[in-house]
């Protein structure tokens, strides 16, 4: 009895542990394109703290200057860096890998920077070449895909199918929800977001969770941000006494010139719950679209981007012209998840503002859903869609190239047809060179053949007439005889 219990036991282990080692083999292949994160040592040349920048958190940072190294060491190869800066303007620094090599790195400026690295090494050297740089979180990644919440940027659009235009960090989630997750994150089409105002006088940290909630909603151009600070107003006559109009509407008219959006989409002009900063961006968006066509309106910027019309112009809760954005719509880039949803998780990544008493709803006053078409030189809506009646970037290109490709066959065809038609035409004009060679030869040969003839026809006549004579003479003789 106690043996057959211990070979039971035995047995039963032994399947156990098979089971295991197989479903170890079986992620080991799911999994094996996936990045490690790695728990590397770190070495910085200054004493700065290691923990303070591989926390995960944006409270707290480690501080650098102009010639301090921070050197990475691993076991496991390192193939690429995510950090977190924490600079109004981050500065380029480069990357020395094992091998000596020296890779640049931040040039793009981004707040949130990725760096793949040229090579896989097991001993990196990051070498800071600017004083006062900061960074807040630090990770370093194996060979593989990252994991998504790594934020790899690309740059701000050159041309917008849609200008978003955010007072402030966090409007742009709970205002325009209703936008962000369907045009950029499911159809994957350049939406640019823009920020009035800015954090780096003092609430740094909400500069990094705008860039964490957009990323989660799917945007992909990193934003960009105004010169102005955060100060709250409670109507539009304070707000213009806290902010230059003047620069204000240059800032807009800018943003428009530069990107060129089909669509451009502002805020309440009654600043939704009645914030003055709202209402400002909100007048001056409306006056910015009117006069960016004008050249001699903002000079500079017409100068530096040229001059544009904006097709559509939307916003927030406007009472004209209204749409009701469906933000119940699953979306498959989000596992299933709706519109709402997404906008939620976004709004979310604003940790620091998670006090306040709004929230994402597309069923209350301020519905992320609602939006009135302010502006257009294109037609009125006659469907949920921000872009009817216009014809995105990417589909104008498709266009584009597509008409290139027909023209260039069409004119393959024509040459290939113009060709044809010269060569039978060469070929027409040579038959009728041959023929004309032909009947000349006919020609030479014919009348040589007369000569000819007439030659024998002389010879004959002439031997006939010798003939005659002769039988003349012969017959004259033979009388004279007789």
């Amino acid at each position: 009895m106690i043996k057959d219990s211990f070979f039971k036991i035995l047995r039963t282990a032994a399947f156990i542990f098979a089971a295991a080692a197989a479903l170890t083999v079986l992620c080991q292949s799911v999994y094996a394109d996936e990045a490690v994160t790695l728990t590397p040592e770190y070495d910085c040349s200054n004493g700065a703290s290691v923990y303070d920048m591989t926390d995960d958190s944006y409270y707290s940072m480690s501080a650098f200057n102009n010639g301090d190294t921070i050197t990475i060491s691993s076991d496991v190869p390192i193939a690429s860096l995510y950090i977190a800066w924490n600079n109004k303007t981050v500065a380029p620094w480069t990357l020395t890998l094992g091998d000596g090599t020296v890779q640049s790195c931040g040039t793009d400026g981004y707040l949130h920077e990725y760096v793949k690295l040229d090579k896989p090494s097991g001993k990196i050297i990051m070498n800071i070449q600017s004083d006062g740089m900061n960074i807040c979180k630090l990770y370093a990644f194996g060979e593989g895909d990252v994991p998504s919440w790594v934020q790899q940027w690309n740059p701000p659009c050159d041309t917008a199918d849609i200008l978003l235009i955010s007072t402030h960090a966090d409007d742009e989630q709970l205002f325009f929800g209703g936008i962000i997750p369907y045009y950029a994150g499911e159809l994957g089409l350049k939406v640019q977001v823009a920020y009035y105002t800015n954090y780096w006088n003092g609430a740094n940290v909400r500069e990094h969770e705008k860039l964490d909630g957009l990323w989660t909603v799917g945007v992909r151009n990193i934003s960009v941000n105004g010169d102005f600070d955060d100060i709250y107003a409670t109507s539009l006559e304070t707000a213009k006494e806290v902010y230059s109009y003047d620069d204000t509407v240059g800032f807009m008219t800018e943003l428009i010139r530069r990107f060129k959006p089909l669509v451009v989409v502002g805020q309440d002009l009654n600043g939704e719950y009645g914030h003055g900063g709202h209402m400002i961006t909100a007048a001056a968006i409306c006056d910015a679209v009117q006069i960016s066509a004008d050249p001699d309106s903002y000079p500079d910027s017409a100068v530096k981007y040229g001059t544009y019309d904006v097709p559509k112009t939307y916003l927030h809760l406007y009472p004209e012209n209204r749409i009701e954005l469906d933000c119940r719509r699953t979306l498959s880039n989000f596992g299933g998840k709706t519109v709402l949803e997404v906008a939620q998780e976004g709004y979310l990544q604003h940790a620091s503002q998670q006090w306040c008493w709004f929230y994402v709803s597309d069923d209350y006053e301020y519905s992320c859903a609602r939006f009135g078409l302010y502006r257009t030189t294109v037609g009125y809506d006659t469907t949920a869609d921000i872009l009817e009646n216009v014809v995105t970037y990417e589909e104008q290109e498709r266009i584009a190239a597509e008409k290139a490709s027909s023209e260039a066959e069409s004119l393959s065809i024509a040459e290939s047809e113009r060709a044809s038609e010269e060569e039978s035409e060469a070929r027409s004009i040579a038959e009728a060179e041959s023929i004309a060679e032909q009947k000349e030869a006919e020609r030479a040969a014919k009348a040589s053949r007369s000569k000819i003839f007439t030659a024998i026809a002389i010879v004959a006549a002439v031997f006939l007439l010798i003939i005659l004579a002769a039988s003349y003479i012969i017959l004259r003789k033979r009388r004279r005889k007789n």
